[in-house]
């Protein structure tokens, strides 16, 4: 059960997780050992989210610490199934994925002048990406992320619902598609400068 003096625990898609633990016996339980893992991971979660986005000069509250983190554990439970990101190792998505997405907050920030309500499309969205993220830095901003992908965009509104953000919306459609308006439009990974615009 000890390997180089760290537990060796399978995380919930069953790969081994190597994270050190206090104690000095195996954990035979199967459901107590994941429990372990799962609440060690979030604390480090934590602890890496608010280093990373104070570096970012991002303040974060204690509920949106705890926001994000639920959402890296929805991305990594859900990535698989939709095939929404091919990163699903918690700390790299937390370093590529969420602190990259909020290093665009402070120079949205500047952009927008403290408008009180601003209305943000996040184009070519995926798994919220940076949208979720924009939605839970600065809850008065309204995000819409779009995706062509339904199942992505579904993702998305499940999302919005278990976290409760009231600012948040997937759509299903296709850019091209899209007769919305916007003070803001971002995407990540979507296509070249020269397409997007």
């Amino acid at each position: 059960c000890r390997h180089r003096g760290r537990w060796r625990l399978r995380d919930w898609r069953g790969r081994v997780a190597r994270m050190s633990f206090a104690g000095s016996e195996c954990l035979g339980q199967e459901g107590l050992g994941q429990s372990l893992w799962l609440e060690e991971l979030q604390r480090e979660l934590s602890i890496g989210l608010v280093q990373g986005a104070a570096q970012l000069g991002v303040a974060l509250s204690e509920l949106q610490v705890d926001q994000l983190t639920r959402y890296l554990h929805m991305m990594a439970r859900w990535g698989r199934v939709y095939n929404l990101t091919a990163i699903l190792e918690p700390q790299a998505m937390l370093t590529h994925h969420v602190l990259d997405s909020l290093s665009v907050v402070p120079h949205l920030d500047a952009h927008l002048n403290s408008a009180p309500s601003p209305h943000i499309i996040d184009v070519g969205s995926g798994a919220g990406l940076p949208g979720v993220v924009l939605a839970v830095a600065r809850p008065h901003w309204h995000i819409t992320c779009v995706d062509a992908v339904a199942k992505k965009a579904a993702f998305v509104q499940q999302v919005a619902a278990t976290l409760g953000l009231a600012n948040l919306t997937g759509v299903h459609s296709r850019v091209e598609a899209l007769r919305l308006q916007a003070d803001v439009v971002v995407s990540r990974a979507f296509a070249s400068l020269a397409d997007f615009v």
